[in-house]
């Protein structure tokens, strides 16, 4: 509705959908959000527009246009169905563009199991994914198999979670492996644009990353009963580089928080956050940056 020099303006409506609900059945047809998977920060199980590993508000999810059914059992287990239909180039809804998945999640004493099978973008993915308790702390893990073009790629996360208590102030903390099956392995990014399996899910919103394996740690620590401070390091086993981002939360009033942060990646040039080489002394790195955001709940 406005768009005029540098600034534009725009709206549209999201989460439509009609649905049914009884005690052990849920049908929604419409645009909807759904998130699976194990991971805290990187997600190779949430093919379905996941967050971005350094997202600032993960209060609100992009939807899809799908249809999902959810089977809940006595047991607690329960299997979810989604179909995303898709348009291609000639704007035809096409099953080569659209996807449909089913995931099963089963409970074995204090350890959850997620299966996964799914036909995603014309190729077969299966993943499996678990969470159990362990001494006080929870780990998850997922791992996915994609069979592609270009044989099946592998991709993993696993993390472990602990909260306690420090100096009189609550804490926690995490730390999380990541494999990106796709990613480059040998830090030679100039490979980055004929890979076309990498290319392609970045530009469907299914990946931020484009190297190989991934080290993330991360803590929050109650400052005081309203401030929160979470530094989190995603760091590229690979070549080196890192990814630092700092938050700052305030419980400012009983329905409103304020949030400020950064972002600061570091690396020398020739690394994924030191910067890509581009070709003609270019170099793409991601921006140093701060941001802030006032949050009103109505």
């Amino acid at each position: 509705f406005y768009d005029e020099g540098r600034a534009a303006g725009v709206h549209r409506f999201d989460r439509a959908s009609v649905g049914y609900t009884k005690d052990n059945f849920v049908f929604r047809g419409g645009r909807d959000a759904v998130s699976w998977g194990n991971g805290l920060v990187f997600q190779p199980m949430d093919i379905f527009n996941p967050f971005s590993p350094v997202a600032v508000d993960k209060e609100y999810k992009p939807g899809d246009d799908l249809l999902y059914t959810q089977w809940l059992y006595e047991s607690g287990n329960d299997l979810q169905l989604i179909a995303v239909p898709r348009r291609n180039s000639s704007n035809m809804v096409d099953i080569a563009s659209s996807s449909l998945a089913a995931k099963y999640r089963a409970r074995f004493g204090n350890t959850d199991t997620d299966v996964l099978l799914a036909r995603h973008y014309d190729e077969s993915l299966v993943g499996v994914g678990v969470a159990s308790d362990w001494g006080g702390s929870v780990i998850r893990s997922d791992l996915t198999a994609s069979a592609t073009s270009n044989g099946t790629i592998l991709s993993a996360v696993a993390n472990i979670s602990y909260s306690w208590i420090w100096a009189k102030h609550n804490v926690s903390g995490f730390a999380e492996y990541y494999r990106n099956g796709f990613g480059v392995a040998d830090s030679d990014y100039s490979t980055v644009l004929t890979n076309t399996a990498l290319i392609s899910r970045i530009s469907r919103g299914e990946l931020f990353n484009v190297g190989r394996d991934y080290l993330v740690s991360g803590v929050t620590v109650e400052l005081t009963p309203r401030w929160q401070f979470s530094p989190t390091l995603i760091w590229n086993l690979n070549d080196g580089s890192a990814l630092w981002q700092f938050n700052a939360t305030f419980d400012w009033k009983q329905n409103a928080t304020v949030l400020i942060g950064g972002i600061v990646p570091s690396g020398p040039q020739g690394t994924e956050f030191g910067g890509i080489p581009l070709g003609g002394g270019q170099f793409f790195r991601p921006a140093t940056s701060v941001y802030g955001r006032i949050s009103y709940y109505f």
